[in-house]
């Protein structure tokens, strides 16, 4: 938000909208077996004079994508897949405006020295890509957020 800020786009994490819908799970495979799944999620910051949105999809936020009765011991996160149901949802509900980042949960290189902090940085590298093309997106459509 810090970025988004700087460049005059001003979102508050107060008064967020929620929003829910059904989809097939994505959590797990043997989720696909029992049929869809309620997801409800509050949005992450908002701007309520221009009716804007934003909601970052974690991986806590992709666990929401998985049927209770379905448990395993290995999980696996999709959440570009994720956050690209949200946006269509988004769509198909036409209640604000919304962009939807993701956390692009960035594979650890072991065999490396300080794998922790280099994955950290270009996770960070690649959502800051994220949040960049959506300020350019909105400076090429002339999309004003007070």
């Amino acid at each position: 938000m810090d970025k988004l800020k700087a460049e005059g786009y001003n979102f508050s994490r107060e008064n967020t909208p929620s929003f829910s819908f059904n989809v097939l799970p994505i959590a797990n495979e043997c989720d696909k077996q029992k049929g869809k799944t309620n997801i409800e999620l509050k949005m992450d910051a908002y701007s309520l004079k221009s009716k804007w949105a934003i909601q970052f999809i974690s991986t806590s936020d992709h666990d929401k994508f998985k049927n209770d009765d379905c448990w395993s011991s290995v999980s696996a996160y999709n959440l570009k897949q994720a956050a690209e149901i949200i946006n269509q949802e988004l769509k198909k509900q036409k209640r604000t405006n919304a962009v939807v980042f993701y956390d692009p949960v960035v594979t650890i290189n072991y065999e490396k020295e300080n794998n922790w902090e280099e994955a950290k940085k270009e996770a960070k590298n690649l959502l800051l890509a994220q949040v960049d093309d959506f300020i350019k997106w909105l400076k090429t459509n002339n999309i004003a957020i007070k």
